[in-house]
């Protein structure tokens, strides 16, 4: 019975992995890296993937990859904001740092909503596309 329930737990653990794995693959949550940089990236991503299909494999036999499709089916196309966090913590790891970075972010969603609820999506583009002054990048550097 206790070992059932641990099979259970780690079944769940690899799953939450992969689909974490492929999150970030398929959303790109890897900082500015481009052309193979980002291909290294999804390729670990995707290595990662089979390292726990695996493992799953060891535990629930022909069951993994119809687990695994799954698995993969009930990621959405489009990822919510609570996706994107939890790829975050993925990506970034545990920490204080994480959780700041976490905090930035949703702040700046707030901050976004607001504006859009002011300002319409249309402004909100225009602002955010607003080039700096020179008074600006002189300032910055």
């Amino acid at each position: 019975m206790v070992q059932e329930v641990n099979n259970m737990s780690e079944v769940a653990r690899l799953r939450e992995q992969i689909a974490a794995e492929y999150m970030s693959a398929k959303w790109g949550l890897t900082g500015l890296a481009y052309g193979t940089a980002k291909h290294s990236f999804i390729t670990a991503r995707m290595e990662n993937m089979q390292t726990y299909h695996a493992q799953l494999q060891t535990l629930v036999h022909e069951q993994a990859t119809p687990l695994v499709a799954e698995t993969l089916e009930a990621i959405p196309d489009r990822p919510t904001r609570a996706h994107l966090l939890s790829v975050m913590d993925h990506e970034l790891g545990p920490g204080a740092e994480t959780e700041r970075v976490k905090e930035q972010v949703q702040a700046m969603w707030e901050t976004l909503d607001l504006l859009v609820a002011r300002f319409g999506k249309g402004g909100v583009h225009r602002l955010l596309e607003a080039p700096a002054l020179a008074a600006d990048r002189t300032a910055d550097a």
